[in-house]
């Protein structure tokens, strides 16, 4: 064996070693781009729900701030309420009677408790919604960045262990032409003569 060829063998091992590595490298390029593909799809199916969340949240804050009576949903049973009260009332003829007055005021309480309540509980439906489709996306997100840094390390991984195996070759290949050359060297003294 020549020096060139103990040099060639080390070459041609070294960049085999490195074109592995690249493999490997690419694959876990490949891979981050799967994980990147799979969080974004995961963030817009979350999207919507939000997005109700926060708006559900935002008329939730203004509706604790405002008053109930103000609200189309409540104006309008209450209204059908206190009518059939009062066209009841009035076919029996005490449509101005304290017993009507007081079934109005208790039809209304209960009407405005009632209403006031699932509504309120409606809007926070939603908000529990939102905040959990935002806790998903943040739990997503983490696993996102989890994977991407163990798909990073990888692919340093390999590109490192690339590099090592093209300076081991070359390390062993060029050790072995020197060995080769030395002991050619002492044949020629006569040393194993």
């Amino acid at each position: 064996m020549s020096i060139f060829g103990s040099i060639a063998g080390a070459v041609v091992g070294g960049l085999f070693g490195k074109k592995a590595s690249d493999n490997q490298a690419s694959a876990a390029r490949d891979a981050a781009a799967v994980q990147r593909e799979a969080y974004q799809t995961t963030r817009r199916d979350l999207q919507p729900f939000t997005e109700a969340g926060v708006n559900a949240l935002s008329t939730y804050s203004d509706q604790v701030n405002r008053p109930f009576e103000e609200t189309p949903g409540y104006q309008f049973r209450l209204r059908q309420g206190l009518d059939a009260i009062e066209a009841s009332r009035a076919a029996r003829g005490g449509l101005f009677s304290g017993a009507t007055g007081q079934a109005l005021n208790n039809y209304a309480q209960g009407q405005a408790s009632q209403e006031y309540g699932n509504y309120m509980n409606r809007l926070q439906g939603l908000t529990n919604l939102g905040q959990s489709s935002a806790a998903m996306q943040g739990a997503a997100s983490q696993n996102f960045a989890n994977q991407q840094t163990n798909t990073l390390a990888a692919m340093g991984n390999a590109q490192a262990a690339g590099n090592i195996a093209m300076g081991n070759a070359l390390n062993t290949g060029i050790n072995n032409a020197v060995g080769y050359h030395q002991y050619n060297t002492l044949l020629d003294r006569g040393f194993f003569g």
